[in-house]
C-alpha cells in the first residue's frame, strides 16, 4: 500500500507539489479581510503612491511628496499600487499575499533544485517560513525580498563559473530587487554569493593553493562589479540614514528562549508553540538520523559538499544573534530576522541532504499537516480582525475624499494599530498619524510645512496631549476624528469623552458601530 502511494508521489510530483501549494495559498482568502500588522498601512501608502503619480490635489498634494532618495521598500508598495488599481480594498492583500506565497514557495524549490535537481516534494519542507511572523507583522517587502534571495543564489550556484552579458545583467536586476525591497536581505544575499564563491573554489582538489587564491580573487573582482551599483545605492543609504540613538540589545535568556521556540515562525502567540517544537524535533531529528545513517552505520567518510556553504552562512549567523542589538533609532526585530535566516539556512542544508525517498515523503505528510493545524489555531483572531476591518471600511463610507482624519486607537491589540489606514485604500484621504512617511527608508514622505501637524501615534494620551488640548488654539481642525476599538484604552482624565467633552464640541457623530465612531467638523 505504502510502496503504492510513494509511487503515485514519484510520478505526479509536480502536479502534488502545486496542489500543496495552491491548497495552503488559498488560506488567505478564508477571510474577507486578511490582516496583518502593518498591511492596512503598506495598502494606504500604495493608494498615495497612485494618487501622488496621477498628479493628487489637495490635500494629499500638501501633506505628501515622494521620497527623493531611492530607499527601499518600494517592491511590495509597487505591487499593491498595480492590485489596488482593480480589486476591491479586500481583495487587495489577499491577492498580494497569495502572489507572494505562490512565489515564495517556488523561488525556493529553485533554489534547492540548483543544488539537487531531483529534490522534488522535500522542498516543501519550506511551507512554514512562507508564513512567518513577518507575514503576520505585515512586513511585506521583508517577506518579498525573499523570493529574490533565493533567485539570485539559485541563479549564481548555477551560472556563476560561466557568466556572459545576459547572465551577469540577470543576476544584477535580481540584486537591484533585492535593494528595492530589502537592504538588510540584499547585504546577506551579496555576502552569501561571496561566501559560496570562496567555498566552491577551495573544495576544488585539482587546483593548487596558489591557483585558488587567484581563483578566488579573480572571480571575487567580477562578482565585486556587478554588485558595485547596488552597493552604491547601500552605502549612500546607509551613510544618510545612519542611526542616531543608542543601539538596543535583548536579554541572553530571551535570545535563547527565541531560538528554542522557533519564534519567527510564531505568528499570532505561545499557543504556537506546541507546532514550532514539531517542526524544531523534525530538524534535529533529520540532522540526526543523517549522521548516523551516513557516518556510523554505513561507514562513508566524511567529505565537505559546496552546499555546507549554509551551514558556514548559519554559524555566522548564530553569532550575530547573540552579538548584535535588536534594534536602533531607525528600525527593530533585528534579532529575529538574524534568527529567521540561521533555521533558513539550517533547513535548506537538511534538505538538500541524502535520505530514503519513504522517509522524506513521510516528513513531507508530517510537516504539511502541522502546518494546517498551525494556520488553523489562528483562525478565530483573523476572522475576529477581519471583521474589525469590515466595520472600519464601512466606516469610511461616512468619510469624504479629499478630506484630513485624526485616528484615536483606544484598541490594546497590536494588529489593530493601523486599520484605520483602510479609511483610505481607496479614497484620497490624509491620515494625521502615517508612520512611514515619518520614516525616512519609505517611498513617501511628509513636506516639511503643514496645515495640521502630524503625530508619530494614535495611542489616546498623545492624542490628547498634542491636539485635543489645543484644539482652540488650532486654525485648522481635522475634518473627522475616527474613534476605534473596544476601549480596552481609555482616554486620558482631562480628555474623557463624552457628548459635553470640549474637543468634541465642534464636531458631530455621524456613525457608529461596535469598533469605531466617526465625528465630522461642522
Amino acid at each position: 500500500m505504502f510502496e503504492r502511494l510513494f509511487l503515485f508521489l514519484f510520478r505526479f510530483e509536480k502536479i502534488i507539489f502545486l496542489l500543496v501549494v495552491l491548497f495552503f495559498a488559498f488560506y488567505f482568502f478564508s477571510f474577507r479581510f486578511f490582516i496583518t500588522g502593518d498591511g492596512p498601512a503598506h495598502l494606504y501608502n500604495a493608494n498615495l503612491l497612485l494618487n501622488i503619480f496621477d498628479g493628487a490635489d489637495a490635500p494629499i498634494s500638501t501633506y505628501f511628496e515622494l521620497n527623493a532618495f531611492p530607499v527601499p521598500n518600494w517592491t511590495g508598495h509597487l505591487v499593491l499600487a498595480f492590485l489596488n488599481l482593480f480589486l476591491q480594498t479586500e481583495a487587495v492583500e489577499k491577492v498580494f499575499l497569495f502572489l507572494y506565497f505562490i512565489a515564495f514557495v517556488y523561488s525556493f524549490k529553485y533554489l534547492v533544485q540548483s543544488f539537487n535537481a531531483s529534490v522534488g516534494l522535500f522542498a516543501l519542507l519550506i511551507l512554514p517560513f512562507g508564513m512567518s511572523l513577518f507575514l503576520y507583522a505585515g512586513f511585506y517587502n521583508f517577506c518579498l525580498s525573499f523570493i529574490f534571495l533565493f533567485l539570485t543564489i539559485g541563479f549564481y550556484v548555477r551560472h556563476g563559473r560561466t557568466m556572459n552579458f545576459k547572465r551577469v545583467f540577470i543576476l544584477a536586476v535580481f540584486l537591484l530587487l533585492l535593494y528595492f525591497s530589502h537592504v538588510t536581505i540584499t547585504l546577506f544575499a551579496i555576502l552569501f554569493l561571496f561566501l559560496f564563491l570562496t567555498w566552491q573554489i577551495l573544495l576544488e582538489n585539482d587546483l593548487t593553493t596558489r591557483e585558488k587564491l587567484i581563483l578566488i580573487f579573480k572571480n571575487s573582482t567580477g562578482l565585486l562589479l556587478i554588485c558595485l551599483p547596488v552597493l552604491t545605492l547601500i552605502f549612500f543609504y546607509l551613510t544618510l540614514h545612519a542611526p542616531e540613538t543608542m543601539f538596543e540589545f535583548l536579554d541572553t535568556s530571551v535570545l535563547v528562549e527565541m531560538l528554542l521556540t522557533m519564534s519567527p515562525l510564531v505568528g499570532h502567540g505561545s499557543a504556537e508553540y506546541f507546532y514550532t517544537a514539531i517542526y524544531l524535533f523534525i530538524l534535529i531529528f533529520l540532522i540526526g538520523f543523517f549522521i548516523i545513517k551516513k557516518y556510523w552505520k554505513d561507514k562513508i567518510a566524511f567529505k565537505f559538499k559546496k552546499e555546507d556553504a549554509f551551514i558556514i552562512a548559519a554559524i555566522i549567523l548564530l553569532i550575530a544573534y547573540f552579538i548584535l542589538p535588536d534594534g536602533d533609532s531607525k528600525g527593530g526585530y533585528i534579532s529575529v530576522r538574524i534568527l529567521y535566516l540561521f533555521y533558513l539556512m539550517i533547513f535548506i542544508r537538511v534538505i538538500l541532504m541524502d535520505f530514503p525517498k519513504w522517509l522524506k515523503n513521510d516528513v513531507v505528510i508530517l510537516i504539511s499537516i502541522t502546518f494546517y493545524f498551525h494556520l488553523n489555531l489562528k483562525n478565530d483572531g483573523q476572522a475576529g480582525m477581519s471583521k474589525w476591518a469590515k466595520m472600519t471600511v464601512d466606516a469610511g463610507e461616512f468619510i469624504q475624499s479629499n478630506s484630513v482624519v485624526l485616528p484615536i486607537n483606544c484598541s490594546s491589540h497590536w494588529q489593530a494599530v493601523h486599520l484605520p489606514k483602510y479609511l483610505g485604500a481607496k479614497k484620497s484621504i490624509v491620515l494625521l498619524e502615517n508612520y512611514e512617511a515619518g520614516h525616512i527608508y519609505f517611498p513617501i514622505k511628509w513636506k516639511n510645512e503643514l496645515p495640521i501637524p502630524v503625530s508619530t501615534s494614535t495611542h489616546p494620551d498623545v492624542i490628547c496631549k498634542d491636539y485635543f488640548q489645543h484644539f482652540n488654539e488650532m486654525e485648522i481642525l481635522p475634518d473627522y476624528l475616527f474613534f476605534y476599538g473596544f476601549f480596552e484604552i481609555d482616554m486620558p482624565i482631562n480628555c474623557v469623552k463624552s457628548d459635553s467633552s470640549a474637543y468634541l464640541s465642534k464636531y458631530t457623530r455621524v456613525h457608529q458601530s461596535d469598533f469605531c465612531e466617526v465625528y465630522k467638523l461642522h
